[in-house]
């Protein structure tokens, strides 16, 4: 009994790790989804990033139970974009309006990213230059969004269920195993 449950926490430890996987996104042919930490040439809402066919991710701060990301596009011009984006755990919430968005800066932004107090940052809902309202929303994990971006570009802060941490693994293995450990002392006491 004891082998059995040493295994099983092994291999609920092993499978843990899979959950840890950036999002996954379908995006119109030309799009490429990219981890802003790779590329970081420049802040975020500053309207500076200028790319035409890239969505960004940030994998931002965990909070509690929650693992937050912000997705954005700004590109030179006023461009459309729409699409899906996926998270190994479900969304339980999604900022996105200016207030939402730079209100949560402080709580769940990464530190190695220069995040700029930018009054357009968010979604635009609608103007002359930019003229249809911007959407995003959710179901599950999966955030389904439609964008026409201009700068600063079109941001949302997504907060997923977290991945718990390797500690509280290692805590449930070692739980499982006194379990085990007590079912087996049991059993030749019998």
């Amino acid at each position: 009994m004891f082998k059995k449950t040493l295994v099983a926490s092994v291999l609920a430890i092993t499978a843990a790790g899979a959950f840890a996987a950036d999002p996954t996104a379908v995006l119109p042919i030309g799009f490429a989804f990219t981890d802003w930490l790779t590329v970081n040439n420049a802040g975020v809402g500053n309207g500076k990033v200028d790319d035409d066919n890239v969505v960004y991710f940030i994998k931002e701060k965990q909070v509690g139970g929650l693992q937050s990301w912000m997705v954005f596009f700004d590109p030179k011009g006023s461009d459309p974009v729409s699409g899906t984006v996926t998270f190994d755990m479900p969304v339980v919430d999604l900022y996105k309006t200016t207030a939402a968005v730079l209100g949560s800066n402080a709580t769940y932004g990464n530190p190695a990213v220069t995040y700029l107090s930018n009054p357009l940052t968010g979604l635009e809902m609608g103007t002359l230059r930019h003229p249809g309202p911007d959407s995003a929303s959710f179901v599950g994990n999966v955030m389904t969004f439609k964008w026409v971006a201009s700068d600063p570009g079109d941001h949302v802060r997504i907060l997923t269920q977290a991945v718990p941490e390797p500690s509280t693994y290692a805590l449930m293995a070692a739980g499982l195993a006194g379990i085990g450990f007590a079912a087996r002392r049991r059993g030749k006491k019998a």
